[in-house]
């Protein structure tokens, strides 16, 4: 796995961060068998998933970055945030509130919101990374270097090689 950066030679480097405090990994969950896209989740076979796949993806997702040594913060509903509140303390969970309407941009609005109440509730970060909960879980090692490489990269992401 090598981690691939965006460099931004207009970003100077001001020396203020530094390693004392790990990167943030924001899990944004799924939300009620939906992707982020709000359209609903199906498997290569046309199958509706598992919900139980899904919640085994989100806590494999949890534990490596609880691994990895990067601060966790989980983005989820209210339902999925019952299912997996034992491996986080409650201070590392932001719920999306109840959808009044479900369109997909109402799911997208709630996310945003969630994803920048994360930020704000972790503004001593040196870096932010954000993984979605419907993804295939990362190897803890990946986790490590990304967290590492987005304290002096603007933009990083995961390329398999």
């Amino acid at each position: 796995m090598q981690c691939n950066k965006s460099d931004h030679s207009d970003f100077a480097d001001t020396g203020i961060l530094t390693m004392s405090e790990p990167s943030t990994l924001i899990i944004l969950a799924e939300s009620e068998g939906r992707h982020l896209t709000g359209a609903p989740c199906v498997t290569p076979a046309g199958l509706t998933p598992d919900p139980q796949d899904a919640l085994d993806t989100l806590r494999h997702s949890i534990r490596a970055g609880l691994a990895s040594g990067l601060q966790v913060i989980l983005v989820a509903s209210p339902m999925m945030a019952a299912q997996i509140h034992h491996l986080l303390p409650p201070d590392r969970i932001v719920l999306l509130p109840d959808a009044v309407a479900t369109g997909s941009q109402t799911l997208n609005d709630q996310m945003a919101l969630g994803v920048a109440v994360a930020v704000i509730s972790s503004a001593q970060s040196p870096g932010w990374l954000l993984l979605p909960g419907d993804l295939q879980p990362l190897q803890i090692d990946t986790l490590k270097t990304m967290g590492e490489a987005v304290t002096q990269n603007p933009v990083v992401f995961p390329e398999y090689r």
